[in-house]
């Protein structure tokens, strides 16, 4: 079983844990604190600092380092180390733009294609999400808000729309959980992804896609709103 410390992140200490696991693990700590905002966008990451915070060596830190580069969650600059991704306005509107449609068609599909134990799996998913809510847990809160979703792209059955799904939200994955942040949202999205869930297991795909599809857009007018303030994104673009 997986130790966790006080706040719930996992312990990554343990020596038992293979050079893999332990990663794994510095992967994921590193993902929670970019996710957090405690390693800000354009930030540097101070390898040796995290290392020691951490409890490991530069070996495991720079391996999860390029696995975060491939998330698109961090840059890697030759000769100057690594920095927290940090993307325009105008990328983040194109990428939440086509992954509203990837979902809205995902949707689609996945009316003809998912069983009930998946429906069923999704509810389980809501469920959790909603104890999560009460206890304003934003972190785990999330991951099952985009658990949800990877459950109803995964269900289409097609491989190149799960794995274009995972690039695409993977470089949008931390402003996601930032259009999260304010209570209101949690209470839009709970409502929204029962509508979707109910829409699903009624098999009533031309209702389901566009309802899908026009939760995902939202996320880029609750982003456009939080980081015009904070001068994160840059170039406008229109919110349509």
């Amino acid at each position: 079983m997986t130790a966790q410390d006080a706040d719930g992140a996992m312990d990554i200490t343990q020596p038992e844990a293979a050079d893999g696991a332990k990663v794994a693990r510095v992967q994921k700590h590193l993902r929670e604190l970019i996710l957090k905002g405690e390693l800000a966008p354009g930030h540097p990451i101070r390898e040796r600092q995290l290392s020691d915070r951490l409890g490991v060596s530069r070996t495991p830190m720079r391996e999860a380092l390029k696995l975060l580069a491939g998330e698109n969650l961090v840059d890697l600059h030759p000769h100057r180390g690594a920095t927290v991704a940090i993307l325009s306005r105008r990328e983040v509107f194109e990428v939440i733009q086509v992954l509203s449609a990837l979902e809205g068609y995902a949707a689609e599909l996945a009316c003809e294609s998912m069983t009930d134990a998946e429906i069923g799996e999704l509810w389980a998913l809501h469920y959790e999400m909603l104890a999560y809510r009460a206890r304003k847990d934003r972190l785990n809160y999330f991951e099952n808000n985009q658990a949800i979703h990877r459950g109803i792209v995964r269900a289409t059955r097609n491989e190149v729309l799960v794995e274009h799904h995972r690039v695409l939200n993977a470089r949008v994955y931390r402003l996601r959980f930032v259009a999260h942040q304010a209570t209101q949202n949690w209470d839009t999205a709970v409502r929204e992804h029962e509508e979707i869930i109910r829409l699903l297991e009624a098999r009533d795909a031309s209702r389901a896609a566009p309802v899908l599809r026009a939760h995902v857009f939202s996320v880029w007018t609750r982003l456009s709103d939080i980081l015009a303030e904070d001068g994160t994104l840059t170039e406008q673009v229109p919110v349509t």
